[in-house]
């Protein structure tokens, strides 16, 4: 891996912004978010679109870990849920961070809760889905 060199001035386009975001970049955003609310999705409803007000990143790591879980769907049991079930129609896991060690998993599928220490969702050798 090449290593990273150290920015220079003439780096950023423009001094005054010490975020080095070009200045055609809000104005692009936001032709692009009202063409977006234009959109309506397949079930009929306004698309709504990237909410400027969040700006912040958030849970990186339970998002990733509830989007993995997600997508290894089906697991042992589900054949036990009805298939016209009205929970089917939501996101079956929520992944909350507890506190800095330690996350919960909530399937709302079957109501079961399960605490996962931090220290296993960031080990590559912890199956989280099998």
């Amino acid at each position: 891996m090449p290593p990273l060199r150290d920015a220079e001035e003439d780096d950023l386009e423009d001094e005054s912004d010490p975020t080095g975001i070009p200045s055609w970049f809000e104005d692009q955003y936001l032709m692009r978010q009202k063409a977006c609310l234009k959109i309506v999705n397949d079930n009929g409803t306004q698309y709504k679109g990237y909410n400027p007000e969040g700006r912040c990143i958030g849970d990186t790591l339970g998002v990733a870990v509830a989007r993995l879980l997600e997508f290894s769907q089906p697991y042992p049991g589900d054949e036990r849920l009805c298939l016209t079930s009205e929970k089917l129609n939501y996101r079956r896991f929520r992944v909350e961070q507890c506190s800095a060690e330690s996350y919960i998993v909530r399937d709302g599928y079957f109501g079961e809760d399960v605490v996962l220490p931090t220290e296993y969702l960031c080990a590559p050798q912890f199956a989280l889905a099998g």
